[in-house]
């Protein structure tokens, strides 16, 4: 039996007893078997079954009333909990907890759609609601409204949200406009809006009077959300995307420029920079590798190699050597309209390069005719991503390096430059060679984001080592001012520690709210790197 740290097996035994007198017998979950499904699927651990971070037991509340009184129980005991959506966050710790011995709270139970506004655009969702459930539910009833789908469609709204995680729309805690949770003493709290009694402006304005506690939920453990108001986009008649490519070196920067002052003036929605002949031997999963050994010796060249090696390359090889991207939706009149005038920009900008409009696609859309791998991209959440990893072979999953940096050429080249040579310093060739050379996606409109995956092995040795390098992978990125904004249950501590001004402050500020309202430490200890005072390493 895995107990809590802290927990006797007496104290235990009882809050087991009371969880299942206030939930029932099939709410309550202690078997090997069931709790098998609260591990890490993708855990980094494998094969070190001393580190891999397991669940004492689970409990699956069906109300907020349920979650409050779980919430009373394990303070009487002292019992960590562990409170998880979906649990569907993989790559990023799935449904495991970030302390071992935990409660997890599994609120997949509580996925009701509990309200669907057209005209305000938006929906009152429950966390168990997966984005694959909500897409149904607006399809099923002719709703003409867009959820913000991640890769996972299994995935959900609220998990997603409080991870910081990112859709197809981009930021998706972006979307939040308030939130309802059980605080450390059971109490339920709603935020901005929501906290005046019988208000109609929960779910459209996103503020109130005071401090704005929103952004104290996601990845943190002041709470557990049990609804939260999530904004929708409308259909739109036509969406389209364009890429913008150029066989010179020197391009990029510019390129990179261009397609961001598009965006900052609001033309496009979305946008993204990659140098398709630098990656033209990467194997990251969605990727296969070219094997062109040019490619791999002017990266491991000094300098990266000259501008002018990589102009001849790209002629001789007819692969970019800069790419943009971007995507437009509306009206289609203005979907024409946006394209024509970001093909006139380019070609004022870069007379040489090439523009190329991709397919227009008009709602509401026949996903019959649309490519599955696709169909994320539009609003429609699937199961693409994992027969994307089957088809590559990859077996035992991944978990993301995913740091952050400006989307400005130069911070592409030099993550780059820094990740290849703490890879190369740590002789890993293999995984340099997957890596290659990584552009950068934009979810988030001023910054872009990288996500390389990390493959677990049946190896526990290779696992082990792969460990000790992304240790030193986030470590040195953020000696160059470059941070994850995400990171699995094991890790969290190691990129919380990154953020370290002024002799921690920001965490010494977390764990002193935390001591405040959560004295016993029973809610998520260790989650965003704040440990409450009785598990907290001084």
């Amino acid at each position: 039996m895995m107990l809590p740290p802290g927990v006797s097996e007496e104290a235990f035994r009882a809050a087991i007893h009371e969880f299942t007198a206030a939930l029932g017998a099939d709410q309550v979950f202690t078997s090997e078997d069931d709790l098998s499904l609260y591990r890490d699927a993708y855990t980094p651990y494998r094969g070190m079954p001393d580190k891999e971070i397991v669940a004492s037991a689970a409990v699956a509340p069906v109300s907020v009333e349920q979650v409050q009184r779980v919430v009373h129980i394990a303070n009487k005991h002292r019992l960590p909990l562990f409170a998880t959506s979906t649990g569907r966050n993989l790559g990023y710790g799935g449904a495991a907890p970030t302390l071992s011995g935990s409660v997890v709270v599994d609120l997949k139970r509580m996925n009701r759609v509990v309200e669907v506004n057209v005209t305000d655009c938006y929906a009152v969702l429950e966390p168990g609601v997966s984005f694959i459930e909500l897409s149904h539910y607006l399809r099923e009833r002719n709703i003409p409204l867009l959820v913000s789908a991640a890769e996972n469609g299994a995935g959900g709204p609220v998990g997603n949200s409080l991870d910081h995680g990112v859709g197809f729309l981009g930021d998706n805690f972006a979307r939040v406009c308030g939130i309802e949770a059980v605080l450390p003493n059971g109490e339920v709290i709603r935020t901005g809006s929501g906290a005046v009694s019988n208000g109609k402006l929960w779910p459209v304005y996103k503020y109130g009077f005071g401090p704005d506690v929103s952004g104290l939920f996601p990845q943190a453990n002041f709470g557990i959300v049990t609804k939260m108001i999530f904004w929708l986009e409308p259909e739109p008649e036509r969406m389209q995307g364009f890429s913008v490519s150029s066989s010179k070196h020197d391009d990029f920067g510019p390129m990179v420029d261009a397609i961001q002052m598009l965006r900052h003036k609001g033309i496009i929605r979305s946008s993204g920079a990659r140098n398709p002949l630098r990656a033209a031997n990467n194997s990251t999963v969605g990727m296969r590798s070219r094997n062109i050994p040019e490619v791999e010796r002017l990266l491991s060249s000094p300098g990266d190699g000259a501008a002018s090696a990589w102009d001849a390359l790209s002629i001789a090889t007819g692969i970019p050597n800069a790419s943009v991207n971007g995507t437009v939706w509306g009206p289609a009149k203005i979907v024409v309209a946006t394209l024509d005038h970001a093909r006139e920009h380019f070609a004022k900008l870069l007379p040489h390069a090439t523009f190329s409009a991709g397919t227009a696609r008009d709602f509401p859309l026949d996903l019959a005719t649309v490519p599955v791998d696709q169909w994320v991209g539009l609003g429609m959440p699937n199961l693409w991503g994992f027969q994307r990893l089957a088809n590559q072979g990859v077996n035992r999953g991944h978990y993301y390096f995913s740091p952050l940096f400006k989307a400005q050429a130069d911070d592409i080249f030099a993550m780059n430059r820094t990740v290849r040579k703490v890879m190369a310093d740590a002789n890993e060739p293999e995984i340099l060679k997957r890596w290659g050379w990584q552009g950068g996606g934009g979810p988030f409109p001023k910054t872009y984001v990288l996500y390389y995956d990390f493959l677990v092995y049946d190896d526990a040795g290779l696992n082990a080592r792969h460990l000790k390098l992304f240790d030193r992978l986030v470590k040195t990125c953020a000696e160059h001012g470059w941070a994850e904004y995400r990171a699995p249950a094991g890790f969290q501590d190691l990129v919380a520690g990154v953020y370290a001004n002024n002799n921690s402050a920001l965490r010494r500020f977390c764990e002193t709210m935390k001591d405040a309202v959560d004295p016993n430490g029973i809610l998520s200890p260790g989650r965003g790197g704040i440990w409450p005072r009785r598990y907290r390493k001084e």
